[in-house]
């Protein structure tokens, strides 16, 4: 299996507390339209406390030892404090700047898998130099053990988006150059693997898939964007059997069982046909620079082309409750990729998480 995709439930605490320490960043926020509207560099010193210790001044480095399962550790939180660097567009009366705020990134919210890649959810946030926003998605893809790529869609106050935020960081102030991603890079069939975690709204618990995304241009207006996932779960369905064991039933005949055998054997692979795969395909309009969109009205997707090879995928307007899903794809090396998302309900629950990792087929 794939190292990224790799990892038990309760492995999760540690990797997110692998997320503190010193990070140095560059940041380029990104309008609707893909038009850049700034650049930073910063660093940003991550502290993981209780949520009880938000309040004060200072945040104090706990030691908590990590464990096997998530108990007791739901009510902690990563915390952040962003020093921004002087650069050329920055002013005498802006720099430098130490801005302090609360990531309120809550780990009862949060898996993160065996990359360091997770989503995240922040309601009236911060970011230096950005605007205050109502909602804040972020997705974080793990490149390296001293790299990651953090993406903020933020929606103002109308719940409408209004600006991406993509953040390059690392350990050791040492960042590899990514051109910026082009309709172009996007062409092809991508196949790979993906692994979906299902938050304990949802019941909790894991599903793996094989999947196939296709990206299709006709070089002026119009693009397609399909995929097909198929569940790599063989054991997600119980046998007849088990579901006698477990209600006290006593076992079937020798001749019975394997009458019965044959037949549920017959039935699980009509299941695993009909119901274990997943496809989708959606239109868009390519406006000929860094924009895609998807849909209509309330319904609008915004697919957005960002430096450092990522891109975003988010609804246009969270106005209307509705289920609603957004992405974050980096293209890690010339012909491989990771992209995350997360699946959430009306009210804004996560409802799942799902990172995958593909390359290009040729």
């Amino acid at each position: 299996m794939i190292l990224a995709l790799s990892g038990a439930e309760g492995e999760s605490w540690v990797r997110f507390r692998e997320q503190e320490g010193l990070w140095y960043g560059r940041s380029t926020q990104v309008g609707v339209n893909g038009n850049v509207i700034r650049r930073d560099q910063y660093q940003v010193d991550i502290k993981c406390a209780h949520e009880a210790h938000a309040q004060q001044e200072q945040l104090q480095e706990l030691t908590i030892a990590p464990r096997a399962d998530d108990e007791g550790h739901e009510e902690f939180s990563l915390f952040a404090t962003y020093s921004v660097e002087p650069t050329p567009t920055t002013t005498a009366t802006t720099a430098p700047a130490t801005l302090k705020y609360e990531h309120q990134l809550r780990y009862k919210d949060t898996f993160v898998f065996g990359d360091g890649s997770y989503c995240g959810d922040h309601f009236l946030f911060e970011f230096p130099h950005a605007p205050l926003s109502s909602l804040s998605v972020e997705h974080c893809i793990g490149v390296s053990a001293t790299e990651r790529i953090r993406l903020f869609a933020l929606y103002g106050l109308d719940r409408a988006l209004e600006r991406v935020i993509v953040c390059n960081e690392v350990r050791d102030s040492l960042w590899e150059t990514r051109a910026p991603l082009s309709v172009v890079s996007l062409l092809g069939t991508w196949t790979g693997e993906a692994r979906t975690k299902r938050s304990q709204y949802s019941g909790s618990g894991f599903l793996r898939f094989r999947t196939s995304a296709q990206f299709g241009w006709d070089f002026e207006k119009s693009v397609r964007r399909a995929l097909h996932m198929v569940s790599m779960n063989d054991s997600a369905t119980l046998s007849a059997s088990s579901n006698n064991a477990a209600a006290g039933v006593a076992p079937p005949s020798e001749s019975e069982r394997i009458s019965e055998t044959r037949d549920s054997e017959e039935i699980e692979k009509k299941k695993k046909i009909e119901t274990m795969q997943h496809r989708s395909a959606c239109y868009g309009e390519y406006d000929g620079g860094n924009k895609v969109l998807y849909g209509a009205g309330n319904d609008t997707q915004v697919m957005v082309l960002l430096p450092h090879g990522c891109y975003c995928l988010c609804p246009a307007t969270l106005a209307t409750p509705a289920a609603w899903q957004s992405e974050c794809a980096c293209l890690v090396a010339d012909a491989s990729r990771k992209r995350i998302s997360r699946l959430r309900n009306s009210e804004n629950m996560p409802l799942s998480d799902t990172l995958c990792v593909e390359s290009i087929s040729t």
